[in-house]
């Protein structure tokens, strides 16, 4: 009989769900003492937790470039909306000066692929300062799930952390040389 050697489909519990999206949340990948901890909490096999798991990556990637299409397709049609404002006489241009982005454009030629320079939010820029102070270099599966959370492109994130690293650096170099100076004032004095 063909039927009979088909698995049951797992049913899973409201209360169960809820504690594998949690898990999930924070750690897409489970180590094995972990998964058999979490069976054990849950009432499942080991076996039930690693399949899904990897049912919910599969879920997850397929949303993520859902949300990235989507994403992209507002850009391009945003993008399309600035060439077509800076083509009109005068106020195009003044418009296009007035949201930040004149000196991407200006002085290129329109067709040109130069990249509209990103505007974060301010929850975003909470969440990424608040982030960036835990932890100065992110993992790839942090960057995509905090490109996620935020609604910003992988890329965005790195490159948003690089230059965040780089202002990092040249204000502690700032506070390294006023220390310094200091330092120096308060043994000039000490000397006289």
């Amino acid at each position: 009989d063909l039927g009979a050697s088909k698995r049951v489909r797992t049913a899973y519990t409201n209360a169960q769900l809820v504690e594998l999206e949690k898990e999930f949340h924070f750690n897409r990948y489970l180590c094995r003492p972990r998964r058999i901890e979490l069976a054990s909490s849950l009432n499942l096999t080991e076996r039930q937790i690693k399949i899904w798991f990897q049912n919910r990556r599969m879920k997850f990637k397929k949303d993520q470039k859902v949300r990235d299409t989507e994403l992209q397709a507002r850009r391009m049609a945003m993008g399309s909306d600035l060439i077509k404002e800076a083509q009109l006489p005068d106020q195009g241009a003044q418009h296009l000066l007035d949201y930040g982005v004149g000196s991407t454009l200006c002085n290129h030629d329109l067709g040109a692929s130069k990249r509209v320079r990103t505007a974060y939010t301010n929850a975003q820029l909470v969440e990424l300062e608040k982030e960036f102070h835990f932890n100065r270099y992110l993992c790839r599966p942090r960057r995509i799930e905090l490109a996620s959370s935020l609604n910003l492109t992988e890329r965005q994130i790195k490159i948003w952390f690089q230059n965040r690293r780089m202002k990092f650096k040249k204000d502690q170099k700032v506070r390294d040389t006023e220390l310094q100076a200091r330092r120096m004032a308060m043994g000039s004095d000490l000397i006289k």
